[in-house]
């Protein structure tokens, strides 16, 4: 991933450093309204939820658990 694609995707990520405080501690809920607020709902601690953005950030932004690619 290009360096601004790595900026952009921390940013975006970085949003969910609120929700992770507010809705079932430390988990990404299952699903979220449309609308603002985004109220969350479902699962508070669905598996996949929790698992994509943490893959997003180890794998994407940190680049870490794998080569780079060339």
């Amino acid at each position: 991933a290009s360096a601004t694609a790595r900026r952009d995707a921390r940013a975006y990520l970085s949003g969910l450093e609120k929700h992770l405080n507010e809705a079932g501690l430390g988990g990404v809920s299952e699903v979220a309204d449309a609308e603002p607020p985004h109220t969350p709902g479902g699962c508070p601690w669905q598996a996949w939820s929790v698992a994509e953005p943490l893959r997003a950030l180890v794998e994407d932004v940190l680049q870490l658990g794998r080569s780079p690619r060339a």
